[in-house]
């Protein structure tokens, strides 16, 4: 009985020990994303190039709800625009 409850005990130890995941407050970082996600919102519903231009990296790769995939920065900003 004992053998069991150290068995257990040791599996949720190792569980709650081993998350992998950061949980500490990165509240600088997520107002960094969120204003990112503004800012390209803002700039596609404007039109405004110059804003993607300066958001969007060289390699994007953007699927869209049709289905079609756009690559390249290029590509991106043509469908974003129409």
């Amino acid at each position: 009985m004992i053998n069991n409850f150290l068995f257990i005990w040791s599996i949720m130890w190792a569980i709650t020990w081993g998350y992998a995941q950061d949980t500490t407050d990165n509240t600088e970082q997520r107002q960094e994303i969120v204003a990112l996600v503004d800012a390209y919102a803002q700039a596609r519903e404007q039109h405004d190039t110059v804003v993607l231009k300066r958001i969007l990296t060289d390699d994007i790769d953007q699927l869209v709800s049709s289905g079609e995939w756009r690559t390249g920065k290029k590509e991106s900003m043509e469908g974003m625009q129409q």
